[in-house]
């Protein structure tokens, strides 16, 4: 049995089972990680001791790279990066407009591995690719690049076959992420 603390403000959504089975809960005002062997939860991003670091508000999203480190999206302060050392030492790490230029917004949705260990990231400016061993922007779409819409805060999934599906207000965008190339054909003007 999970116990959650008695706060009503306090609104828990479970959004991530990681690669050890821990369950990891969003919050308005942290996150929480429930182990399921000790039956033990941890609640993280509140109290941070690190005054680099601001506390971790209204979580949305997690996800997990190839080296266990998780990515938590926020509504409000980007996307953080958070892992424990070999000494058991906590990490974190904010990415947000002030700190990662290609980030165009603070506000992010959804947050996911894809099939060759790189995080997509939906934004209400667009979906930037990011690369966890770099922490690098290796692409970014928008409409510009035939999404549907900038507003990337909405649900989405990567399917096993290499698929991005985008729901998005009134339309759905399938890009298949194998087949997909760059064009690097400049448009030829025509004055007519």
């Amino acid at each position: 049995k999970l116990e959650i603390p008695d706060d009503t403000a306090q609104q828990y959504k479970l959004t991530f089972i990681d690669s050890r089975n821990n369950l990891w809960f969003t919050a308005q005002n942290g996150i929480m990680k429930w182990n399921l062997k000790n039956n033990h939860s941890e609640n993280l991003g509140v109290d941070m001791k690190d005054s680099t670091i601001s506390p971790i508000n209204f979580a949305r999203s997690i996800a997990e790279d190839n080296q266990h480190h998780f990515w938590i999206s926020t509504v409000t302060n980007g996307f953080n990066e958070w892992y424990v050392d070999d000494w058991n030492q906590q990490h974190w790490k904010n990415y947000n407009t002030s700190t990662f230029p290609d980030l165009k917004s603070d506000i992010i949705g959804e947050i996911k591995k894809d099939y060759e260990g790189n995080l997509w990231i939906g934004t209400v400016a667009g979906m930037i690719k990011f690369s966890p061993v770099t922490r690098k922007k290796i692409s970014e779409d928008s409409q510009q690049t035939g999404l549907w819409s900038d507003n990337l805060q909405v649900n989405f999934a990567l399917t096993p076959s290499g698929k991005l599906v985008i729901c998005n207000y009134g339309a759905l965008n399938i890009l298949d992420l194998k087949a997909r190339h760059k064009n690097k054909f400049s448009p030829i003007p025509v004055i007519t």
